[in-house]
């Protein structure tokens, strides 16, 4: 296995490496070993077949600790697509609002608009996130622009902004500072 020393400067060096993997497979000893490397960590892991799992690393903070215990699955693509989705919203509705503001069209115009696609302008708060579902947006909005508070949170992933609240309180985050490091 990889010796991990901690050295500040010579690890900081290493973690600041773009995203890579390597893997290779000791066919003497039937082993299989992946090193990946990203911004935050560096992880190495072994394992035989059908044996055991070893991992070793180094990484900032909780960083490595985070991608290990956030369930990062199918669940967490759906709330990337409807982040995408509600941005795609609210890009839209000032695409529409600028119409409106120019003179384009009418806000009788706009209000119809809005109202016969309102999927396509209006971003909903209705899903009652888990704990799980916060951790997972904490953890992907750290490199989402624009995500600093608790509304942009919630109306990212289209959460009700009260439960938000409460969970943040019981997970010990400061709503105020959200996403900001």
């Amino acid at each position: 296995m990889l010796d991990f020393v901690y050295d500040k400067d010579v690890n900081d060096k290493i973690i600041n490496t773009e995203e890579t993997c390597h893997s290779e497979r000791k066919n003497s000893q039937r082993l299989n070993s992946t090193i990946c490397r990203s911004n935050d960590v560096i992880v190495e892991y072994r394992s035989t077949d059908g044996g055991p799992v070893v991992f070793q690393g180094v990484s900032k903070g909780t960083e490595f600790i985070d991608r290990m215990t956030i369930d990062l699955n199918e669940s967490t693509y759906r709330m990337l697509i409807n982040a995408i989705n509600n941005r795609t919203r609210e890009r839209n509705y000032f695409r529409l609002y600028s119409e409106l503001k120019d003179e384009i069209i009418t806000e009788d115009e706009f209000e119809q608009r809005i109202e016969a696609a309102e999927d396509d302008f209006v971003v909903s708060s209705d899903i009652t996130p888990s704990k799980n579902d916060i951790k997972k947006a904490l953890y992907l909005s750290k490199v989402i622009k624009d995500v600093e508070t608790l509304e942009d949170l919630s109306l990212l992933f289209s959460f009700d902004s009260e439960k938000t609240t409460e969970i943040l309180k019981e997970l010990d985050y400061d709503a105020n500072i959200l996403c900001n490091g």
